[in-house]
């Protein structure tokens, strides 16, 4: 039996109902899959934009150090709660450390904390300064 021309003109509704069936199962995977990535480019940008900030914040606190040479006496002064940002929430937090290291030091960690409602845990930078200036150190 040979097939003639007028058998092999266009898709019968059989394969018309198979892509239907097929675009139906694939189309909603394909949005969930996109969504999901948007969703992940908006977390690591909230999270770049917490390091960009807690960066900030340290550099400002070095510049200080380094412009000012009694910068221990009022350090304290630049432990504050602001709000750099949209959303953003930026804590600082210094602690003095009497005796830190083996040569006791006296000295003072210093924790910039930034957030988003968008972001569950925060960014944390954290650093500790000393002004290498204590009496008996070798």
């Amino acid at each position: 039996m040979k097939r003639t021309k007028e058998h092999e003109r266009g898709s019968s509704i059989i394969e018309l109902i198979i892509f239907i069936v097929a675009a139906g199962i694939a189309l909603p995977s394909l949005f969930a899959i996109h969504e999901a990535i948007i969703r992940y480019n908006i977390q690591n940008d909230i999270k770049s934009h917490c390091l960009s900030l807690a960066e900030e914040k340290v550099e400002k606190i070095l510049v200080f150090k380094k412009e000012n040479p009694f910068w221990y006496k009022s350090i304290k002064t630049l432990a504050i709660t602001e709000k750099p940002a949209d959303n953003y929430s930026r804590k600082t937090t210094i602690t003095a450390l009497p005796s830190w290291g083996k040569n006791s030091l006296e000295g003072y960690q210093v924790t910039v904390k930034v957030w988003h409602p968008k972001l569950t845990s925060g960014y944390h930078l954290t650093l500790r300064l000393t002004n290498y200036a204590k009496e008996g150190c070798k």
